[in-house]
């Protein structure tokens, strides 16, 4: 029982730290994000945002740094941990 206190505790920190770090993106940048959640390429994101696949790379790439994340799949369980995958 302790340790899943432990565990959800360590998640709610972790969800907390998500919400705030997405919460100071822009509309467009977390749409970005929540595509590369969903496991979206450039490509495809550019075609739900009208975008083009470069853009989004560029949002991606300005995304990483801006959060200090080093890939993709980071910015992926970010998306998940701040609740922009759900509905």
């Amino acid at each position: 029982m302790a340790r899943l206190l432990i565990a959800r505790a360590t998640q709610d920190t972790g969800d907390d730290r998500a919400r705030a770090l997405v919460e100071g993106l822009s509309d467009r940048e977390r749409s970005v994000v929540a595509g590369v959640g969903r496991g979206l390429s450039n490509a495809e994101i550019g075609g739900a945002l009208h975008l083009s696949p470069a853009t989004v790379q560029a949002h991606v790439s300005r995304l990483l740094t801006r959060v200090d994340l080093e890939g993709r799949v980071q910015l992926a369980v970010l998306a998940r941990d701040a609740g922009l995958l759900r509905g």
